[in-house]
């Protein structure tokens, strides 16, 4: 009995001892999975916070990129702006110099009338602008200079909102499709074609009743100085400028600009 009882304690001895070690060792695995999970749970953090580095670098890399562009944009922009109203100045003293070219003709044609007469001589021909279409009969008529387009920057005062300045537009610019033609609004005679910063090529037309057409940024020019032109002829092709292809478009009327969305037709 006495043996009985020592082996009845050696085994229950043994047994919670084997349940210990059982418990041990699950507290084991689960001490060791807390561990893993933990690790886990650092290096996701850790990567997260290497990704969100990685992101904030590459953000901060395409906001100086981004500025780099602003400003270079900005400085283009500028200088285009500058451009464009040493360019509206250099229109304007080409438009004074036609109209004071015209002034000096018809002094001349007067003079020369009055000794070819004594001598009974005819007068070398100058341009008929009598023989035009009244130009002032077709306000609110006139063809587009371009088939399609839309106004992008209208007459008079237009703001840029990025660089919070104002400029004075004397006409209007037309956005064009690639290959535009550029047309005669009117039938007239080719007065000037000259080159100038800020327009590139342009060509002036002169019209019945002292009504001029300014055509900028045109290439492929087919027409020449002295041509008479019907309404609807081509005179060139709409060229590339900073902006894509944009057709520069303007009015005058002797020394004095003119709406020239006033004068088209609508389309």
């Amino acid at each position: 009995l006495v043996r009985y009882q020592y082996f009845k304690h050696i085994w229950n001895q043994n047994k919670l001892t084997l349940e210990k070690l059982n418990n041990n060792k699950i507290e084991l695995a689960k001490l060791r999975d807390t561990l893993e999970f933990q690790r886990r749970e650092k290096e996701i953090l850790a990567n997260q916070k290497l990704k969100e580095k990685e992101e904030l670098n590459r953000t901060e890399k395409e906001k100086r990129e981004l500025i780099s562009i602003l400003k270079r944009d900005q400085k283009m922009i500028t200088a285009e702006i500058a451009a464009k109203r040493r360019a509206e100045i250099v229109v304007k003293n080409l438009i004074a110099r036609l109209i004071e070219e015209e002034r000096q003709s018809k002094i001349k044609r007067l003079e020369l009338k009055k000794e070819n007469n004594k001598a009974n001589k005819k007068l070398p021909q100058l341009f008929d602008y009598s023989s035009l279409q009244s130009f002032a009969s077709l306000k609110g008529a006139l063809g587009w200079p371009i088939r399609e387009g839309r106004v992008i920057r209208p007459f008079g005062e237009n703001k840029n909102e990025r660089l919070n300045t104002v400029t004075l537009n004397y006409g209007i610019d037309i956005s064009a499709s690639s290959n535009s033609f550029v047309q005669a609004v009117a039938e007239g005679f080719v007065s000037a074609i000259d080159w100038i910063p800020g327009y590139g090529s342009i060509v002036i037309l002169t019209h019945k009743d002292d009504f001029r057409t300014v055509y900028g940024h045109v290439t492929n020019i087919t027409v020449k100085e002295g041509d008479r032109i019907k309404a609807g002829s081509t005179i060139g092709q709409v060229n590339e400028s900073l902006e894509g292809k944009i057709l520069h478009f303007e009015i005058w009327n002797e020394r004095n600009y003119q709406n020239p969305e006033l004068w088209l037709a609508r389309r």
